[in-house]
């Protein structure tokens, strides 16, 4: 037997439709099992009367739908949305090994997703979020392959120094092999040996650095250069990360993704947890991790992301998605 579990949101008129249905397939056609439909007003948790379950046409609460979508997560049913392409609900690629023959069985043509769209791992997730937190420290839209030295060595002077490379394997700050004094400011020495290598994993080229004068700073610079190290000012304090999580990951082609992020930063946090525990996709978190983290600021954003031998960030955008319409138009 095959099942199909269906999620369907828009905005329209002022309103915001959700519906989530999980079906079967007897006598060669789809077979409601359950399913709920909640209206809200933007801006509203409250649902309209419009709102019902689809089996027994009782009311329904945001509550019985929220728990109907994460029972996909949980039993890792198929997902279909209304382009016909798979959600991220259930792990890509198990859902698409399946994808061609239960589409086959409901309607006897073939799937028109077939495996010329790009997959990618949990642990490539991870990878991909640890990548898009050193860019998303200060919320600042970047098209990575616009971005000059200046806006390079600017990135380091702003973000590096505040920690936007907390989540790698690195630890420039804790041992410092060079510092240096300056009208009385410390300057901790970044080696470049293992920086100007991250800086092409994280944007895709090598860096000519440039020293760096912030506008408004009352530092003597914001970043020297060295043949063997940059200089970054010593901070007693960084600011909390914002960690990008992903919430949908769309194959556009071959080697492309367009990837859905919503943001976290640490809240209560009694378990102690760091923030890079929260990298990974939120199916995976614990409750008390939950309960560790709380949105924040901006409440969305995405990128797109392009995959050969390497996961390369094209764009990072903040406070905006694209619909499915907006996304087409961008190839």
């Amino acid at each position: 037997m095959f099942f199909l579990g269906a999620t369907i949101a828009y905005e329209k008129d002022g309103l915001k439709q959700l519906k989530s249905t999980y079906q079967h397939v007897g006598d060669q056609k789809l077979i409601l099992d359950e399913g709920i439909h909640i209206e809200l007003p933007l801006g509203s948790n409250e649902p309209t009367a419009a709102s019902k379950n689809l089996v027994t046409d009782e009311p329904a609460t945001l509550a019985e739908y929220e728990a109907l979508v994460k029972s996909y997560k949980v039993t890792q049913t198929l997902l279909k949305n209304e382009q016909g392409v798979v959600s991220m609900a259930v792990p890509f690629n198990a859902a698409n090994a399946k994808l061609d023959t239960i589409y086959k069985q409901l309607t006897g043509k073939t799937y028109q997703v077939k495996s010329n769209v790009a997959t990618i791992s949990t642990e490539e997730q991870r990878e991909l979020m640890t990548k898009l937190a050193a860019l998303s420290l200060f919320h600042e839209n970047r098209t990575l392959a616009n971005m000059t030295d200046k806006a390079l060595s600017q990135y380091a002077a702003r973000d590096i120094v505040n920690g936007a490379l907390r989540f790698f394997d690195v630890h420039f700050t804790e041992i410092a092999e060079s510092v240096k004094t300056i009208e009385g400011y410390v300057y901790i020495g970044y080696n470049r040996n293992e920086l100007d290598p991250l800086m092409e994993e994280i944007f895709g080229r090598s860096v000519t650095w440039q020293n760096v004068s912030l506008k408004n700073s009352k530092l003597p610079h914001d970043l020297i250069v060295s043949k063997q190290y940059i200089y970054l000012p010593k901070l007693k304090n960084v600011p909390k990360a914002t960690l990008p999580v992903i919430q949908h990951l769309v194959p556009i082609s071959a080697n492309e993704f367009y990837v859905e992020l919503a943001f976290y930063k640490l809240g209560n946090n009694p378990l102690g947890y760091t923030e890079d525990t929260f990298l990974m996709p939120e199916r995976m978190w614990s409750e008390d991790m939950r309960r560790a983290v709380q949105r924040s600021k901006p409440k969305k954003g995405y990128a797109l992301v392009k995959k050969d031998d390497t996961l390369q960030i094209e764009k990072i955008i903040f406070d905006e998605t694209l619909s499915y319409k907006e996304l087409i138009n961008t190839r």
